[in-house]
């Protein structure tokens, strides 16, 4: 008996029972789509691994992926465990393109099997590229079975779930089968359902485009408050990036309405990275109050996430006399990043704020800053500053952030051996 096929006998004598606990589902067939049929080969499971075999000889990546792509869809369901096999022993000798071929393949024929190898045993490096296409096929044939694995996996993987359950939605819409709605408002006031509505508004905004989506989002019940909020500020953080002037009416339309609470700052957050100066511009319009400080705020993280350059090179050109009030929350984050490079430049930009507390708040923060990348100058700052001894102190025992990153030693699992923990799936 293969390992592979040892592992999994395995694997599906435990996962029944572990799954049972786990979120239920009806069942329900699903016949795959004709998309999804691949022709009946005539080639037997010594022939199609040989065949494989010598596609991977290949030396030319081109023709190597061109050569796999018209042999795994001339083969049959005999042929999933010969490359299941060869992905769990000879994935090291693979490349990328090779590993997720043969993972779609099967994929579409064992696709719990597929899934479990994917999650749990295909190598770091691999996962996400894996994960994401034999979910999707999985679900494109078969989303309630591939929902209930996933319930059940969600508390095993953590990370690599994130891009499965991505991967579940989007299979699940292209299947056409009922229920996708009904499985994001089950998970509840969740991360999760946060996850899964964004990616429902995303695939549906590329399909319908926007106003589309904005007419079936706003015919959404209102029975389930909390549920048709977390849809509208979907909405707000898709529509920022897909088309911001769509965004700019969806927030005008509700971010005053009862669906409205952080609208304002996600649109500013995810436009912000399309146009840092347009969506300040617009900001600058905006009502005064909490909702815009924090909007501006957002507005320059999500522009700075795209490229930190530009923003600082847009405050600098403003310069401190030019900082209008509206932007004054904005001016005390780029403040606090210069705390990592210019200290004292980032004290000088803080004279923008008007309220003491929160201007002295600022700079306990920036100090604490520069102690962790100068103890001896940042000292010297202080014991000449007008700030209080209580102040001070506070400063010597500011945990510095942002802080760099760390690199993380890699501890990536041989791909031919099971991980110390038992990968148990429902």
């Amino acid at each position: 008996m293969s390992k592979l096929t040892l592992v999994g006998m395995v694997l599906v004598a435990a996962l029944v029972g572990f799954g049972a606990g786990h979120y239920v589902a009806s069942p329900e067939s699903a016949p795959r789509p004709p998309v999804d049929q691949v022709a009946a080969g005539a080639m037997s499971a010594e022939e199609a691994e040989a065949a494989v075999l010598d596609v991977l000889g290949e030396v030319d990546p081109f023709v190597r992926a061109s050569r796999l792509a018209g042999l795994l869809p001339t083969l049959d369901a005999s042929a999933a465990p010969v490359v299941g096999q060869l992905l769990f022993e000879r994935i090291r000798d693979l490349r990328a393109g090779d590993v997720i071929l043969l993972a779609q393949f099967w994929a579409l024929h064992e696709p719990k099997v597929a899934m479990n190898w994917a999650l749990a045993v295909s190598p770091k490096g691999y996962r996400s590229a894996v994960v994401n296409p034999t979910m999707q096929i999985w679900a494109r044939l078969d989303p309630r079975a591939a929902q209930r694995h996933l319930g059940g996996a969600m508390s095993a993987f953590g990370p690599n779930t994130k891009t499965a359950q991505r991967a579940l939605v989007r299979g699940w819409f292209e299947s056409g089968r009922p229920g996708l709605l009904e499985y994001i408002r089950d998970l509840g006031m969740s991360p999760e359902r946060q996850r899964a509505a964004r990616e429902l508004v995303r695939i549906r905004v590329a399909r319908d485009g926007s106003g589309a989506v904005v007419a079936w989002a706003e015919a959404l019940s209102d029975d389930d408050e909390r549920f048709k909020l977390t849809i509208y500020r979907q909405m707000a953080s898709e529509l920022a990036i897909a088309d911001p002037p769509a965004a700019v009416a969806w927030c005008e339309e509700h971010c005053d309405g009862p669906y409205g609470d952080n609208m304002l700052q996600l649109v500013a957050f995810g436009w912000a990275g399309r146009d840092g100066p347009a969506t300040m511009e617009w900001l600058s319009k905006q009502p005064a109050g909490r909702a815009r400080n924090r909007a501006v705020q957002d507005a320059y993280s999500g522009w700075r996430r795209m490229d930190p350059r530009e923003p600082w090179a847009w405050f600098e050109a403003i310069g401190i006399d030019g900082v209008e009030p509206w932007l004054i929350p904005g001016a005390e984050v780029y403040a606090k990043e210069l705390a990592w490079s210019d200290p004292p430049r980032g004290l000088t930009w803080l004279e923008v704020i008007e309220e003491p507390q929160r201007r002295e708040n600022a700079i306990i923060a920036i100090a604490g800053a520069w102690r962790h990348r100068d103890e001896e100058a940042a000292e010297a700052w202080l014991e000449q500053s007008n700030l209080s001894e209580e102040a001070r102190e506070r400063a010597r025992s500011t945990v510095a952030s942002p802080r760099p990153k760390k690199e993380r030693p890699n501890r990536e699992q041989p791909a031919n051996q099971w991980p110390a923990v038992n990968p148990i799936l429902p």
